[in-house]
């Protein structure tokens, strides 16, 4: 494991371990005897009220995978780029989803 990525870990156990102080109550072991979080006792405590959900079988996979990062780059196609020596302007054409991971990490705050 990286130094950062060991970082990162015990700052999640952190975290975690404030929250489990604050709300003891809300954390369960599941069948194979691993703790989790039931939301649904941390919505009584915090006395949320209900409301509506967008959800589908396989939502919690597509979020998984929506933070996953990819191992693809942007690359100008210069053939279907206008201009590209003057404007820069790039051609996209691929997984929609794999565009988005690359422009939320490389090119934040760089498309006007």
């Amino acid at each position: 494991m990286s130094g950062a990525s060991k970082k990162k870990q015990d700052e999640t156990s952190r975290r975690i371990e404030a929250f489990r102080a604050i709300f003891p109550e809300c954390f369960v072991k599941d069948d194979s005897g691993t703790l989790q979080v039931d939301f649904n006792i941390l919505k009584e405590l915090l006395n949320v009220r209900e409301t509506c959900e967008y959800t589908w079988i396989g939502k919690r996979e597509a979020s998984f995978e929506a933070r996953r990062q990819t191992g693809k780059k942007i690359r100008p196609w210069l053939e279907e780029s206008r201009n590209w020596n003057k404007t820069l302007n790039v051609y996209v054409e691929g997984d929609n989803l794999d565009f988005l991971k690359i422009a939320r990490s490389e090119l934040y705050e760089k498309v006007d």
